[in-house]
């Protein structure tokens, strides 16, 4: 979670006395982050790790089990993990609410 992650890099910081974690790690590029919105720490995080070489990449994961991985850096799209074991239940949109589900006649 980037909050969590947020006081481990201030922590290391302090403990080394750096002012960016580039200095702590100059090849450091690649950021893996979930279970909350990145969007509040985005402009934190790039005060933190100053640099393009930075890539954030979002995973969607729950104490249930891992569910989809940003696989495209600058996208925001999720991939989708269809192979992990996890039973996924797709409803057409129009029959969200509806105390009866009809079976999808076509795939869409």
């Amino acid at each position: 979670m980037p909050s969590w992650y947020l006081t481990l890099v201030r922590n290391v910081l302090a403990y080394t006395g750096k002012s960016s974690l580039l200095d702590v790690w100059p090849n450091l590029e690649v950021f893996f982050h979930g279970g909350i919105s990145f969007a509040p720490y985005r402009e934190i995080y790039k005060n933190l790790i100053p640099g393009d070489q930075m890539h954030y990449m979002e995973t969607y994961n729950a104490s249930e089990g891992f569910f989809g991985i940003q696989d495209e850096p600058g996208k925001p799209d999720m991939l989708l993990m269809l192979d992990y074991g996890i039973f996924m239940k797709f409803i057409p949109s129009d029959q969200l609410g509806s105390d009866s589900l009809r079976p999808s006649t076509s795939a869409k």
